[in-house]
């Protein structure tokens, strides 16, 4: 709901209606305030929500940085990619849907800021993982795999070429 109220807001700037994009843009940032106070530095993930759902969170704090031009939250982004590894070195576990939402929050986040350290490689446990060898490519899985909730990887290998 909150990408749909970000989406609103600034796509519907140059419209007639000033009132409503005013309006889109406030509720916008009063969900993203709102997010924020789930967060938890000390773990650099969000309060009930889960590990993948933290990525999909990671992922709206980049969107709505960049599209309020704002970067009163981004660091939030650096301290999840160093902080939340804790829990899942590299960011890899057992479900592949699960990483290709890291690595989509990665690419938006590389895409905001230009930090080289989103493109990097994960340090991962020797042997504990298919993205062994090589920087944002990595991101993609050496075999082939189709993730079927959605085209996932597909929307992957297509945010690598962007």
């Amino acid at each position: 709901m909150l990408i749909s109220f970000a989406a609103a807001a600034f796509c519907s700037e140059g419209t007639s209606d000033s009132a409503a994009s005013t309006r889109y843009r406030e509720q916008a940032a009063d969900g993203i305030d709102t997010l924020q106070k789930w967060y938890n530095e000390g773990n650099g993930l969000y309060e009930t929500t889960g590990w993948w759902n933290s990525a999909n969170a990671v992922t709206v704090v980049v969107d709505y940085s960049r599209l309020a031009k704002t970067r009163r939250y981004v660091w939030t982004v650096a301290n999840t990619f160093h902080i939340a590894q804790r829990t899942s070195p590299g960011f890899i576990n057992n479900f592949y849907d699960d990483e290709g939402w890291w690595a989509l929050a990665w690419i938006d986040a590389y895409d905001l800021t230009h930090s080289l350290q989103y493109r990097k490689r994960p340090k991962v446990p020797s042997g504990g993982s298919a993205f062994r060898g090589v920087s944002i490519s990595a991101w993609m899985r050496e075999q082939s795999v189709w993730n079927v909730e959605g085209g996932g990887q597909l929307r992957r290998s297509s945010r690598l070429c962007s």
